[in-house]
């Protein structure tokens, strides 16, 4: 008899590694019938797909507030849902905003439910812990320090590695990789990688492209490859780019191979600096948002970085260019200090390799997968 599972993932992360514990859960199990909020990977997966994350995921404080009605009226189908069809258990996958208050429900109704990719309550709002305790959940986490973290706070979390160890690799040598691209052995390939929302995108792409202006001048050898987060968004960076005037090109190929291949890379704050870090690359971090939502989250942030790699090296190894910071004045000074000193871009590449190896083996999602199928139905 087929189980029914509600799955919630509302952001583009949080849908490619629901859809890779997904697979992994119906090799293990093949009778389980999934529904809930997630993307295209999730719905490639057999997902019945209530809300897609193209209408779900957004950025900030602001941004949320604005659209509150929206997702008012989300919450409320989902829960009509649980209603009518009782599911038999549950993942909620990050999205803390949406998944808390599911979370909560689920737990008034009883069903089992496990949270994979914990809220960053180490960053801020360590108050959400107390209300995780109550819950008759299971959490995995991963990230290699959040146990200890939780553990100290009276949390049982399980880590069983990062997939992204998994996913972040490539098949072609870097020269090889370059060469495909038509890229000359003294040219220095610099990778744009501006973020997955839209919001990010029209923030910091023009603040990447004009912080290199100035650096084509002086080094007339840069090729500099955006790579979207997704096809569809092609158009928005075309126009970007032809307002700008810039000599940037659009590549839509593999990710991890332009990562690996290039000389350095421009990258938003998020989950693409865990990638950057895994295939080795040199960066340059940059984040923007909006004032008021940068304002609230100052006063509430507790740690010293926002990027992910960094969190987890334990220490600042990829530069930061944060809100103010991150001008084009600015990541010009960054980029050329990397173009310029061979030695400083090599000891960026040396301290950033230590954050695969905290990362864990290969095999991350069948791990979890495991795991949390004997959690949800013992």
């Amino acid at each position: 008899m087929k189980k029914r599972v509600f799955i919630s993932s509302g952001e583009a992360s949080g849908d490619l590694h629901a859809a890779g514990l997904i697979s992994e859960l119906k090799k293990l199990n093949p009778d389980l019938d999934f529904w809930g909020l997630g993307g295209d990977r999730l719905a490639s997966q057999g997902v019945e797909i209530l809300f897609h994350i193209s209408r779900l995921s957004t950025m900030g404080f602001a941004e949320v507030v604005r659209r509150l009605p929206f997702f008012r009226r989300v919450f409320k189908a989902v829960i009509r849902r649980f209603e009518s069809e009782r599911p038999d258990a549950a993942i909620l996958v990050d999205y803390p905003g949406m998944n808390f208050r599911f979370a909560e429900r689920l737990n008034d109704l009883g069903i089992p439910f496990v949270y994979y990719i914990l809220p960053q309550v180490w960053a801020w709002h360590k108050s959400r812990i107390e209300k995780m305790k109550r819950w008759n959940a299971k959490f995995i986490s991963i990230l290699p320090f959040e146990p200890k973290f939780y553990a100290e706070h009276g949390l049982d979390v399980e880590f069983f590695g990062h997939p992204l160890v998994d996913l972040a690799k490539t098949d072609i040598l870097p020269e090889d990789f370059r060469q495909s691209l038509n890229i000359e052995s003294g040219e220095k390939l610099i990778a744009l990688l501006p973020g997955s929302r839209t919001q990010e995108i029209d923030r910091i792409l023009p603040v990447m492209l004009s912080g290199l202006e100035p650096v084509c001048q002086e080094f007339r050898n840069i090729r500099a490859v955006c790579r979207p987060a997704d096809r569809s968004q092609n158009s928005i960076y075309a126009r970007i780019i032809d307002a700008s005037g810039a000599g940037a090109e659009i590549y839509n190929g593999a990710l991890y191979s332009l990562l690996t291949a290039a000389d350095l890379t421009l990258v938003t704050s998020g989950t693409a600096t865990v990638e950057t870090a895994i295939c080795n690359s040199p960066a340059i971090v940059l984040y923007r948002t909006n004032p008021l939502t940068y304002m609230i989250a100052k006063r509430l942030v507790t740690i010293n970085n926002i990027a992910m790699a960094n969190i987890i090296a334990g220490e600042t190894v990829y530069p930061e260019l944060i809100q103010g910071n991150a001008s084009p004045r600015k990541l010009t000074s960054e980029i050329l200090r990397f173009l310029r000193d061979g030695k400083y871009s090599d000891s960026i590449r040396f301290k950033i390799s230590k954050v695969s190896m905290l990362l864990g083996e290969k095999g991350a999602y069948k791990r979890a997968a495991r795991r949390a199928l004997s959690l949800l139905f013992k």
